[in-house]
């Protein structure tokens, strides 16, 4: 009878703890949209406070980093607000350090690597932009407007 209850509780502690290791990957896909789409938002509201040096987002061809940079000095990360650090981000590590497995799978910036800002905080696109991140096979896409500079994650 107490081997019985012993099987039982195992049984229900298994039910329960099975389906949160299965989204760990999604998890992760979801955190790393909602960094991206804040990356975004706020090199658009750093264009907006620096009008005479707007910002950008930079994609490394390589398909796993980005970093935020001004116009004059695209090949240069800007300092992080938060700390000493700068607004590189590389899936794996620094600030998205437990975004490991998180990969840039596509984007489109009207032909280029580059979503550069203007002083209003306007997208320098004339569609939709849209960065696609992956992460053990399921995607989710950030989605820039080419007017307004909404960003919503899909």
């Amino acid at each position: 009878m107490e081997l019985l209850i012993v099987v039982m509780i195992i049984a229900i502690a298994a039910a329960i703890i099975m389906p949160a290791l299965g989204t760990t990957e999604a998890t992760k896909l979801i955190a790393a949209g909602r960094l991206v789409a804040s990356d975004v938002e706020f090199a658009q509201n750093e264009s907006i406070v620096h009008p005479d040096d707007p910002r950008l987002i930079k994609i490394d061809s390589g398909g796993n980093q980005y970093w935020i940079a001004k116009a004059s000095d695209v090949a240069t990360a800007i300092d992080s607000p938060a700390g000493p650090s700068t607004m590189l981000v590389t899936f794996g590590a620094g600030r998205a350090l437990k975004l490991a497995g998180v990969t840039v799978q596509a984007y489109d910036f009207d032909g280029d690597d580059e979503l550069r800002f203007d002083a209003f905080g306007q997208p320098d696109q004339t569609t939709t932009a849209t960065i696609t991140l992956s992460a053990g096979g399921a995607t989710l896409t950030i989605s820039i407007a080419p007017v307004s500079g909404e960003v919503t994650v899909q």
